[in-house]
């Protein structure tokens, strides 16, 4: 049987050997994620031909075709055992403009490493990965470009053995652009008597408070006009929307302005077609496609994963119940959906 010692001496050969013929910033492999880089490793070091080697990596494949279905904020506690071969997938829905957070802790904090890696599950395609931990077990941030359904997978090295607690959590990707400002009127409702959709937000707020940029960006356009009354384009550093504020009091920046977050853009009014409500802030976000829902690009409100208030000293140890010995394992291949409950906590 192949030995923990074993495997990590073929790695470390295989590594050596790897840094001497490495040819640039990239390395000989390129951009790869940890989890491909130690199965490239595990492959020159020809312990994919073992059986041990061939079970890693079919189990972390079947990880993905057979996720376990959440809603997020999620928390999961696991083990995963030494003398088993597991993989866990998460499976979640995400809207465009959230960004999720997938955080890991372990014990043993060293020696037992775990690999993190985030998957779009696309219907009419391969599973695409979208980001990973650049640094095993380290958290990471992901901004959803496309809604849809997402999978995070864990997976440890071999001969590994620990405890595992995953959290997966999602918030805005932009800031608020306007302090204490409430939201009253959202995407989609009615205007003009049904003539037309609502495309975008309206945030009341006291006349003359100020709107704030909600990332890094460029001022693209700074102008007025029938429905919006005066108004400022936006575009954020690095991303393909432009942010539009409408009914302004007063514009307070000039087109080609370079804005930081929280920079003051224009003041709070009701110019334009809203000269006969109260003062508020017309938030819109537009795309090549046209205008899309900001709401999941500003929501406020971050839920946190629930706590597990159920006692974890019995992971991966055996527990005698009912005259049977039964064993704790960590992984989709040992836990039963039920394990899972509806408010969104595990214990596998």
């Amino acid at each position: 049987m192949i030995s923990k010692s074993q495997i990590t001496c073929c790695l470390f050969v295989v590594a050596l050997l790897q840094a001497c013929t490495t040819t640039g910033p990239g390395g000989l492999f390129g951009k790869k994620s940890p989890h491909e880089l130690y199965g490239r490793q595990l492959i020159s070091a020809g312990l994919n031909t073992t059986n041990l080697g061939r079970s890693w990596f079919s189990v972390a494949q079947q990880s993905l075709d057979n996720p376990l279905s959440v809603n997020i904020p999620f928390i999961e506690t696991g083990y995963f055992p030494a003398e088993k071969v597991k993989a866990v997938a998460i499976r979640f829905d995400a809207k465009r403009g959230e960004k999720v957070t997938v955080k890991l802790s372990k014990k043993p904090a060293t020696g037992f490493a775990i690999y993190i890696d985030l998957w779009e599950d696309r219907e009419s395609a391969d599973k695409k990965l979208v980001a990973y931990a650049d640094t095993v077990g380290n958290p990471f941030s992901y901004e959803i470009d496309d809604s849809g359904t997402y999978i995070v997978r864990l997976q440890p090295e071999l001969l590994s053995a620990g405890q595992y607690t995953l959290s997966i959590t999602s918030g805005p990707s932009l800031a608020f652009p306007v302090k204490n400002g409430k939201m009253q009127s959202f995407w989609g409702v009615d205007r003009d008597g049904g003539a037309r959709r609502h495309e975008g937000i309206d945030i009341f707020a006291p006349r003359s408070t100020p709107a704030l940029a909600v990332a890094d960006g460029t001022v693209s356009r700074v102008g007025n006009n029938n429905l919006g009354g005066k108004v400022i384009f936006m575009r954020p550093a690095g991303k393909d929307i432009n942010l539009y504020y409408a009914h302004l009091d007063s514009q307070l920046v000039s087109s080609g302005q370079q804005v930081s977050i929280g920079d003051t853009l224009g003041l709070v009014g009701n110019s334009g077609n809203a000269i006969s409500t109260s003062p508020h802030l017309h938030f819109g976000i537009y795309t090549f496609g046209g205008a899309i829902d900001p709401f999941p690009f500003i929501n406020p409100v971050v839920k946190q994963s629930p706590v597990i208030k159920s006692p974890l000293n019995a992971l991966g140890k055996f527990m005698r119940t009912d005259n049977r010995e039964v064993t704790l394992l960590g992984g989709i291949g040992s836990a039963p959906a039920a394990n899972t409950s509806l408010t969104n906590q595990s214990i596998v």
